[in-house]
């Protein structure tokens, strides 16, 4: 996380705004805060963090499937890497939090059920 979120700080420092002068600090900032942000929530193990982490990867994951059109192996290696983040993050979250289904807590025989 910490290296992803290094990676976003200079992407956010490249990236050219007609804002300002110093514009390209707040979006190199602004980048990195999110992936610090999960990194600390995964640090406390909050639950909110991991559920937050799976939704935002689901919510991208079209944007990732249209780059297999392509067919190049760094793509399909990139997609494979992709789903392995995102089992193992589930994993991690079942493991951790054994009281939530997908996103809310378990609701069995209409209450809710924690161990």
């Amino acid at each position: 996380m910490l290296f992803q979120a290094f990676i976003a700080f200079l992407v956010g420092l490249g990236a050219d705004s007609d804002i300002g002068s110093n514009s390209k600090w707040l979006f190199g900032t602004l980048n990195a805060i999110i992936p610090l942000l999960f990194a600390f929530g995964f640090y406390k193990h909050y639950a909110g963090a991991y559920n937050a982490y799976l939704v935002f990867y689901i919510l991208q994951l079209p944007k990732t499937l249209k780059g297999v059109v392509t067919n190049s192996v760094a793509t399909y290696v990139f997609l494979a890497i992709y789903i392995a983040v995102l089992i193992y993050v589930w994993y991690v979250r079942k493991k951790l939090f054994p009281d939530f289904s997908f996103i809310t807590a378990k609701k069995i025989k209409g209450q809710y059920v924690f161990s």
